[in-house]
């Protein structure tokens, strides 16, 4: 079994509640088996003179109705709401696994729509086995259970009788079952043989002719084991075995239980109503016998779906991602074939981010930035080599410390339905009284900057940020900056939102970055396919073609890029 979906299993919120679930469906298996007492004493109270208890009995078999009903009512929706929820808590883990704090076997990685499906599909797949196919077996298994202990007890012959007739089903579909096991992959092999057998003796006489000879005789063999089998599906064919047979099984139990009910009825051996509950009795004991092909075919897809679920998690090596950021951290990046989605876009890239520095990230668009970034803060992982924080791997960094230290700045970042003060403040805990605009004018965004912001905007926008959508790109870019600036993180990556910013706004935001990162002491790495919005950073790293340069001189890389285009 998966170790995400064992572990959840196990667990002790989950364990607790699967066990309440077990006990919740023995309870209401039981009580129906035991509320058809009461109507046997009723209807063999009517048929038998001078008894008083018929009323008595009605009243309680009317009873345990109401409370069968309220009951099943609120287990169906009780373990909907369970199964769904631990659905939802294992897909988290999943998502967890192959997003964030975990690196990939072998530099191989699953294409993310194939792993949404996947586990979608899967997933949903062992919840329904679960709702449809464990809890309805496990009840009958009760009922059954409960059935004989009764019929044992009214009648030591008839409840020999009954449990004679479950062990001789429980024989007979075991045979089934491991005869459909044996029988369909020995014949399926000997076909493979023959037809293999076949075309090497006609192939090797390399000639047209002889070879449609053997595909004529490779046609006709498969239709022979097909008319043997006609259903091509192997692992299900055997349930449908099973399933003929619970239907005879199901049938002989009809007549037997009439027959045999109404024999000792007419004997005066017992009453009408000991008749009624055996024939009830043997409709109940249908249920198990007559869902058997939808159980099986349940079973086979549940082995399928935790096969799949075991590939995604072999796909992956689990780490110790437990540790808290360093405080202030050097980072040094040496990774090696950079992959996004099994296509590489670098080969090498050795790169050292310092406090309290700006660096640069130039290239034309689709060479890779965006990849190499999310590599630096664990988003991307299909890489060789080591991203280090200090001397701390970055896979041993958890999500949640990531989270709260690092601040990824992308230029199609979402922003909120709300007034521009609300979208600037975001997620970001305000210190003691102090509003946003106090916030930042103490980060010392420039007065005009400010009043366009608090005025201008504000009022483009509306108090409910119903005009949010409309307001230009440069001005998204520049919220989306400031946002970032008042969360006060040690790590913030701009990817491309500087591109839309005219010239006047540009000067002053590059201007408050350097005299934020150098106050504050953060790193800032500025991504832009832009080569005059990168000249205040205090480093450069050009990727062109899946080589990474470094220029440590801004004059040399300016030199380089002088005349570059920057659209």
């Amino acid at each position: 079994m998966p170790k995400i979906l064992k572990s959840e299993i196990i667990g002790k919120r989950s364990l607790m509640t699967l066990c309440l679930i077990l006990v919740m469906s023995l309870a209401l298996s039981t009580s129906s088996v035991y509320s058809e007492i009461f109507v046997q004493r009723m209807i063999n109270g009517i048929t038998k003179t001078g008894s008083a208890n018929v009323t008595h009995s009605f009243k309680i078999y009317l009873a345990f109705g109401l409370s069968l009903l309220i009951g099943r009512t609120v287990f169906t929706a009780f373990s909907y709401r369970v199964f769904l929820k631990m659905s939802h808590r294992i897909r988290k883990a999943y998502l967890k696994l192959i997003s964030f704090g975990n690196e990939v076997v072998d530099g191989e990685m699953l294409q993310t729509g194939d792993l949404n499906d996947r586990l979608t599909k899967d997933i949903d797949q062992c919840r329904v086995f679960c709702q449809q196919t464990l809890i309805p077996v496990w009840s009958d298994v009760v009922q059954v259970v409960t059935i004989i202990s009764i019929l044992l007890y009214q009648s030591l012959f008839i409840g020999a009788m009954f449990t004679m007739y479950i062990l001789i089903s429980i024989l007979i579909l075991k045979h089934f079952n491991t005869k459909g096991n044996e029988t369909i992959p020995a014949l399926r092999s000997k076909e493979a043989e023959t037809s293999n057998y076949l075309q090497d003796v006609f192939v090797n006489y390399n000639d047209v002719v002889p070879m449609n000879v053997s595909n004529r005789v490779i046609s006709w063999f498969n239709k022979q084991y097909d008319k043997i089998l006609p259903l091509k599906l192997h692992a299900q064919s055997f349930i449908y075995r099973l399933w003929i047979a619970a239907l005879v099984l199901i049938a002989f139990l009809e007549i037997a239980s009439l027959a045999l009910g109404g024999y000792f009825f007419l004997q005066g051996i017992i009453g009408l109503g000991t008749v009624y509950m055996m024939i009830d009795y043997s409709n109940r004991i249908q249920s198990p016998l007559e869902n058997i092909q939808f159980h099986s075919n349940n079973f086979q897809y549940l082995k399928g779906a935790l096969s799949n679920l075991l590939e995604v998690e072999n796909s992956f090596k689990e780490v110790d991602a437990d540790g808290n950021y360093p405080n202030e951290p050097t980072i040094h990046v040496h990774i090696n074939n950079l992959k996004n989605f099994n296509h590489q876009v670098l080969k090498q890239a050795d790169m050292v981010i310092s406090p309290g520095q700006i660096t640069g990230l130039s290239g034309v668009s689709g060479s890779g930035k965006s990849t190499l970034a999310k590599a630096i803060v664990g988003l991307q992982w299909q890489y060789g080599g080591c991203i280090n924080y200090a001397n701390v791997p970055i896979s041993k960094i958890s999500s949640t410390a990531m989270g709260e230290n690092v601040s990824y700045v992308s230029v199609d970042q979402a922003l909120f339905h709300a007034s521009i003060e609300n979208n600037l403040q975001g997620f970001a805990p305000l210190t003691g009284q102090e509003t946003v605009w106090e916030h930042l004018a103490r980060l010392h965004v420039p007065m005009p900057m400010l009043d366009y912001l608090r005025t201008t905007l504000s009022k483009k926008v509306g108090s409910e940020g119903e005009n949010i959508d409309k307001i230009a790109d440069g001005d998204r870019q520049l919220l989306l900056i400031l946002r970032a600036l008042l969360e006060e993180k040690d790590f913030i990556i701009m990817d491309e939102t500087l591109s839309s910013l005219d010239n006047e706004r540009f000067s002053d935001i590059s201007n408050l970055l350097r005299s934020y990162a150098t106050s504050h002491k953060i790193k800032v790495i500025v991504i832009s396919h832009k080569s005059d919005r990168l000249l205040f950073a205090d480093h450069v790293y050009s990727i062109a073609n899946g080589e990474i340069t470094y220029f440590s001189q801004l004059a040399d890389w300016e030199a380089v890029y002088e005349g570059t285009t920057t659209c």
